[in-house]
């Protein structure tokens, strides 16, 4: 929520944690570089939308889920089973949106912020 106070900067009220427009910074107040210092954990990492299939398969060895992902794969129904085998040995770039990675999803039950933090994880391998 923003409080408009004028058209100055935004500072942060340290009371709230929500930022309000001053002309000159209130005694007591943060400007956005000392709110993130003093709060790193709130910042936000942004979710990549692909990572290599390289990134995507060492992270899911990592986890010991590499083998369990053609085990659910052997579970579809043909022509499913084949073309998602396929896809998943043959691709060069996993995005987020493919509906494969969609599949896998719902396969082990992840939320999105499970399959976020998967994206997140795999970009730094």
């Amino acid at each position: 929520m923003f409080v408009i106070k004028s058209t100055g900067k935004p500072y942060i009220n340290p009371e709230t944690g929500n930022p309000e427009m001053w002309d000159e910074k209130p005694e007591g107040y943060l400007t956005w570089e000392e709110y993130e210092a003093l709060h790193p954990e709130e910042q936000s990492e942004p979710v990549p939308t692909e990572v290599t299939a390289r990134q995507a398969h060492i992270y899911m060895h990592r986890k010991g889920l590499l083998d369990a992902i053609s085990e659910k794969f052997n579970t579809l129904p043909e022509p499913a089973q084949t073309e998602a085998h396929i896809e998943w040995a043959k691709a060069t770039v996993i995005e987020r949106s493919n509906p494969l990675v969609k599949q896998i999803q719902l396969m082990f039950n992840w939320s999105e912020e499970d399959l976020d933090q998967m994206f997140i994880e795999a970009s730094e391998i």
